[in-house]
């Protein structure tokens, strides 16, 4: 695989991947040479497009100077044509002085919005060059919300936010939330990869009792990554022994047991967003129990070479293992079929996708599966880019039926991330389905300004779909507070302070090195809405945001959210983050489950926990679809009394139960459905290196 991936770099056409930013560059650079006069400012524009996209900044402001100067475009001499020349340039400047502070000198406050002292640049030239800029374009162009954003972050930036903006330029950031602040700390504890966007799969890779972190970055010549939790506080970067070198590339991954060995796989999805040029293998990743990996992707018959960044392991028919469905895409006119394997039961797979009636040919953006009709055997939603969603109903018998239309699911018609969640914990499943609008993703940033300006938006936003329990779903997105403009890519959900309501955070952003607009955290309250928690809790990150996870790495019983940045351009990149919270005093109990078939973590399991004052429904599951969360249930429990009772709903055809009473809150389990019995687990809890600090209930 190693030797095939490095292939795919050394054949490959510029022409046909729009992130080969450098060879782009050159080429577009040899082109101005050849361009008779009237035509040398365009081909000059786009060579310094595709220069910035490479990452070449400052060269990009002084050469673009330049030019400008020779060619008499100043601010004295502005004509309305000039605009895209003044925004790449402007564009430019702010983007030097992320490279020069944010990137190059790095702080756990950089790129936080709103930003904080320690988070300012201390080069300050790039930020003056783009206010400089901006201030200037705001007044010609007021209509453009996206500039106007991009002013206000360049005074962030300088510390003269809100005071250097007067009226018509300033974009207020909301401030009336009360939430406690993660502190992000991935430098110190040794994960703060720098990449560009990706996937992250976060789970126990070598059975020793502590969460794993490995991620994907989305350039083809980019080596996967994987961090051994050490046990300790912090992570080693266990790649180069984890058997894994040359394995590269890919925009998302997910993980499960697919063999029943009782170790996690993880399996690599690439080609998203190239288009033809896209089909490019995926890697299905065996996992040895010992934090090493073997590609056996060809071994277990999974040899198409499909463009996809989704897919979701499954057990449709409750014969004990997984199978497995592709969401895959192409291009906008001209998509590839998605495909179903059904797995054979002995490490390999069998592709059924027109038998088990799931035959589809749209641009896929986002699988997940669900049981949303509570009848035992998983649904499966697939959102597509540019079209009519689609949720396929699981007959019972190896097929599946069409009903999205039937159940009121099939918007938002450009759509990305998705996932089955219960919100409000009433024991049936409801429905996420993320936004990404591709005919304004070079301006997405318009679309934030326009919402804390109180504007319409152009996107299409988001929905949320609530479950009516007789197969339909309600839409209530903007009763629950989350109509709005993300351009959502990457996300996953939890509990960020173990309520026993699901919390999610949203990666934000286009390829457009202007869409810089905060990640954005939304935390649950009661079930009956959904509070933005992203600036007062220190997630409002500005940079790409992609794969998503959370998770209890210190195993202390609250979770933490690690998150995949960098974006699609070559010169994009940034570092990974991690968040971790203060001192919780909320109850928790976190399990794991071994089923007795070759589903080992017993994926689609439900689960209801029931303490003295609520009970609260999981289902086993890795969460959203760029974004990989462990198998493990960590179930915030709030205030309760001090134990309770678990029962289990088995992912079988029998429909077993396990019911457990008077269990203790604040401990870490596993269930054995084999003989119904509960164990304790010694799962120590560590202190994180050098930030954190909240340790209870042990």
């Amino acid at each position: 695989m190693a030797q095939e991936l490095a292939n795919l770099v050394k054949n490959g056409n510029p022409k046909q991947y729009y992130n080969w930013n450098s060879k782009r560059a050159e080429m577009a650079k040899a082109e101005i040479t050849k361009a008779p006069p009237e035509q040398y400012f365009n081909k000059f524009f786009s060579y310094s497009y595709e220069n910035l996209n490479a990452g070449n900044s400052k060269q990009v402001v002084e050469e673009m100077k330049s030019v400008m100067s020779q060619s008499n475009i100043s601010r004295e001499t502005y004509q309305p044509n000039y605009k895209v020349i003044f925004d790449l340039l402007a564009l430019a400047s702010l983007r030097d002085g992320e490279q020069k502070n944010c990137i190059r000198n790095h702080t756990p406050y950089s790129c936080l919005v709103p930003l904080m002292k320690e988070g300012q640049h201390q080069d300050r030239s790039g930020s003056e060059g783009a206010v400089e800029l901006l201030s200037f374009l705001n007044k010609k162009h007021p209509e453009d919300l996206q500039n106007r954003w991009l002013l206000n972050l360049a005074h962030m930036t300088l510390g003269t936010y809100p005071d250097g903006l007067d009226a018509s330029e300033l974009v207020k950031i909301p401030d009336d939330v009360d939430f406690p602040r993660f502190n992000e700390i991935a430098m110190s504890t040794g994960v703060a990869h720098n990449g560009l966007s990706g996937g992250v799969c976060v789970d126990d890779f070598n059975n020793d009792g502590y969460l794993d972190i490995f991620v994907t970055s989305y350039g083809m010549e980019d080596q996967a990554q994987y961090f051994e939790n050490d046990g300790n506080g912090g992570f080693l970067d266990k790649t180069a022994s984890a058997g894994i070198k040359g394995i590269t590339g890919g925009l998302n991954c997910i993980h499960a047991d697919y063999d029943g060995d009782g170790n996690r796989d993880i399996l690599i999805l690439r080609g998203g967003w190239f288009g033809p040029a896209g089909q490019q293998p995926n890697s299905l990743l065996k996992g040895r129990g010992d934090g090493t990996f073997e590609d056996v992707t060809y071994a277990a018959g999974l040899a198409d070479k499909l463009p996809c960044q989704t897919a979701t392991f499954f057990d449709c028919d409750l014969d004990g293992d997984l199978d497995l469905f592709f969401g895959n895409e192409g291009t906008a006119r001209s998509p590839f079929k998605s495909e179903f394997y059904q797995n054979n039961g002995n490490g390999t797979y069998t592709k059924k996708t027109s038998e088990a009636g799931i035959s589809v040919t749209a641009f896929i953006k986002g699988v997940t599966s669900g049981d949303y009709n509570n009848d035992g055997y998983p649904d499966l939603y697939l959102s597509v880019l540019g079209g009519k969603n689609l949720l396929y109903q699981n007959q019972k018998n190896g097929t599946f039926k069409q009903v999205g239309q039937s159940a009121g699911v099939t918007q938002p018609l450009y759509s990305f991330p998705t996932w089955f969640f219960d919100i409000n914990n009433d024991g049936w499943e409801d429905l996420f389905v993320g936004s990404f609008e591709t005919k304004h993703q070079n301006t997405a940033a318009h679309d934030y300004a326009a919402e804390l300006l109180g504007r319409p938006a152009r996107e299409e936003q988001p929905r949320l779909y609530i479950n009516q329990k007789d197969g339909t779903f309600m839409e209530e997105s903007i009763s629950y507070g989350v109509r709005k403009s993300m351009y959502a890519m990457g996300s996953n959900f939890g509990d960020l302070d173990n309520d026993g309501y699901l919390d999610f955070y949203i990666g934000t952003g286009t390829p457009h090195l202007g869409s810089t607009v905060p990640n954005r955290m939304f935390r649950n309250v009661n079930g009956q809405s959904f509070e933005e928690v992203t600036y007062p809790g220190g997630f409002g990150h500005i940079q790409k945001g992609h794969g998503v996870a959370f998770a209890d790495l210190n195993n202390d019983g609250d979770q933490e959210v690690y998150a995949v940045l960098g974006g699609a351009y070559e010169g994009d990149t940034f570092t990974n983050v991690l968040f971790d919270g203060e001192l919780n005093e909320n109850n928790y109990i976190t399990i794991r489950l071994k089923g007795n078939t070759q589903n080992t973590d017993a994926i689609g399991a439900r689960v209801s926990i029931t303490t003295s004052n609520n009970t609260y429904h999981r289902t086993v599951n890795t969460g959203g679809s760029f974004g990989s969360n462990p198998l493990r249930l960590e179930v915030g429990l709030g205030q309760c009394d001090p134990t309770v009772s678990i029962n289990i709903q088995w992912p079988d055809k029998e429909r077993s139960v396990t019911s457990l009473g008077n269990i203790s809150v604040n401990k870490s389990y596993i269930i054995k459905q084999s003989d119904n019995s509960i164990q304790e687990l010694e799962d120590k809890s560590v202190v994180f290196k050098s930030g954190g600090g909240h340790h209870h209930h042990h």
